[in-house]
């Protein structure tokens, strides 16, 4: 699950300002328009009892603006402590001496927790050989440690798996848009077998002990990348 930590007043300054400082790189999207550009935050000022960020000139911005006549504008970005935060804004200006933008009303940043779960995107799969027999079970969600999974056909007399039973040269398979990702694992552990909702299909929660670098790698980009999508969604931001 993903705790989403909302920033509002006096730290919104603060947080834009580290980004001034850091010379952070931030993403900028433009609803409604097929842009998105990395730009930079480069000062900020108060206008009216209003509070603007500069940002740094992305190329083609002013023409996207002029035809959608919208600044409904979204940014990404990656803090000091190495977390995702996103935000929105909806009024800007460009003037002689840049792009000024509007203080968005709050600021979203991502809580991680060590054992958190994400579900899974549709269509992951987990592979793994037991005594000369090939499984292939669905996963429901996923972790940094981890993932819960279930058989994907067919019905249990008795559980597949038990408590504390290793396994070893298992897979994931994760559907990327019209391609997969194959993601190995060395070694993984049956840390909980419990009954699932269907008769006959137990969930198994797998410890993954042991990934080469590269693998893990993979693996926490596709759950960076999912949760960032399901953070999107919860607090109403567009792809």
């Amino acid at each position: 699950m993903i705790n989403a930590e909302t920033i509002r007043g006096s730290k919104i300054s603060v947080l834009l300002q580290e980004l001034e400082e850091d010379n952070t790189l931030v993403n900028l999207r433009v609803l409604g328009k097929n842009y998105s550009h990395l730009t930079m935050v480069t000062g900020a000022k108060k206008v009216k009892g209003k509070s603007f960020f500069r940002i740094d000139y992305p190329a083609g911005f002013k023409e996207v603006i002029d035809k959608t006549g919208s600044w409904r504008i979204n940014f990404e970005f990656t803090g000091r402590d190495r977390i995702p935060y996103i935000f929105k804004t909806s009024e800007g200006e460009i003037s002689e001496d840049g792009i000024w933008i509007c203080f968005p009303e709050v600021i979203q940043r991502e809580q991680r927790r060590k054992n958190f779960r994400i579900q899974a995107p549709v269509g992951t799969v987990f592979y793994f050989e037991l005594n000369s027999q090939d499984f292939e079970m669905g996963v429901i969600n996923i972790g940094l440690e981890g993932a819960l999974v279930t058989l994907k056909k067919g019905v249990e007399s008795s559980p597949v798996l038990k408590m504390g039973q290793t396994l070893k040269d298992a897979r994931f398979k994760f559907p990327l848009n019209r391609e997969e990702l194959s993601v190995a694992v060395k070694e993984a552990l049956v840390r909980r077998v419990e009954p699932g909702p269907v008769k006959g299909r137990n969930r198994y929660a797998i410890q993954l002990t042991k990934m080469e670098k590269t693998a893990r790698r993979d693996f926490k980009d596709i759950i960076y990348k999912t949760e960032r999508r399901i953070l999107r969604k919860r607090v109403g931001i567009d792809f």
